[in-house]
């Protein structure tokens, strides 16, 4: 059989499958790990095709050039942060963007190219330690649109996600050709930008109070007039809702739920986003300065989802998963 670009195969030492993506020298082959979400390079000996015998080599190897990712993180002994790179193709007609975490933290992120006229690209996600992502695609023309990046990022700390940290790359083409150099990670020569530097470790004191009375505590409106002036504001019936609300959410299952055994995991998920939805869109509507969203540990799924919506959220101000007292790392704080 004559492995091809898009052919599913197995590495044979590890059990993991995946599909071809591309032909490298040395008689090495770029494969996609779809549960990893990462590309690396293989030796064609390595693999086999499920359900049949070992692939022949290729008769021909494409000249498509692209980048094996490493099949490991590894631990950077001088860390640089959050870079952009810009690694030229079809003979710099156009670059293909990395977003590269040069630290040891993974981190949330969230991007924005804007260009002359307003127009804007977005995207965000996670990107872990020691790794890079492919975030966009630019053309060489665009280089002389007032081009600039705003990056995002949160790492995620022991204690849940850290402050937020911010860098503004504008793409000048006097600079940009000037700034190539051999990046971290990737290991070859691309146009480079430092975004971000390092993350400091962050510590988090636990609380003594439980959230109800840490709430209590902290809730104030946000006007800076005396009470009674803000209180004029609200009509009596928006008052009452806002004495009576009560900011947290406890969005386990069996919290929300008459039956839940009823509910299959999608379902459950899916329940659980809409009344996060529903509690969200009331604080936000009543004025309420910060809110606490209990989602427990599990396996993250549920917490990861709240992260993304709420990174969207342009009514939040910061948000921060970090140890309480009687929640552990099972709850996270919303500063609206």
């Amino acid at each position: 059989m004559i492995l091809a670009i898009g052919t599913r195969v197995q590495i044979s030492h590890t059990g993991d499958q995946g599909i071809v993506r591309a032909f490298l020298d040395n008689d090495m082959v770029e494969v996609h790990l779809p549960r990893e979400n990462m590309n690396i390079p293989v030796a064609i000996s390595d693999l086999t095709v499920p359900g049949g015998p070992k692939p022949d080599l290729p008769k021909k190897k494409t000249t498509e050039h692209r980048i094996p990712l490493p099949k490991q993180q590894f631990i950077a002994l001088n860390p640089e942060g959050i870079q952009l790179a810009f690694e030229p193709l079809d003979g710099d007609t156009h670059y293909q963007v990395y977003l590269l975490n040069d630290t040891t933290h993974n981190v949330l992120y969230s991007f924005r190219r804007i260009q002359r006229g307003g127009s804007t690209i977005s995207g965000h996600g996670k990107l872990d330690g020691g790794q890079a992502l492919e975030i966009d695609k630019l053309l060489k023309t665009q280089l002389s649109d007032q081009t600039s990046y705003e990056i995002e990022c949160w790492p995620i700390l022991k204690m849940g996600s850290g402050k937020k940290r911010s860098g503004t790359i504008r793409l000048r083409p006097n600079v940009f050709f000037k700034s190539l150099r051999t990046v971290p990670i990737l290991n070859i020569p691309m146009h480079w930008y430092s975004v971000i530097e390092n993350f400091e470790e962050e510590k988090s004191t636990p609380k003594a109070d439980d959230l109800k009375t840490y709430t209590a505590k902290n809730l104030k409106p946000k006007s800076h007039h005396r009470d009674e002036d803000w209180m004029e504001t609200f009509d009596q019936h928006n008052v009452a809702e806002f004495a009576a609300f009560v900011p947290e959410i406890d969005l386990h299952i069996e919290a929300l739920h008459p039956n839940p055994k009823s509910l299959n995991k999608n379902d459950i998920l899916r329940y659980q986003l809409q009344q996060f939805d529903a509690f969200m869109e009331k604080a936000i509507r009543l004025g309420v300065d910060r809110v606490f969203i209990i989602h427990g540990i599990g396996k993250g799924k549920l917490r990861d989802a709240i992260f993304t919506r709420l990174l969207k959220n342009t009514d939040i101000s910061t948000f921060k998963n970090e140890y309480h007292a009687k929640y552990g790392y099972g709850a996270t704080e919303v500063i609206l």
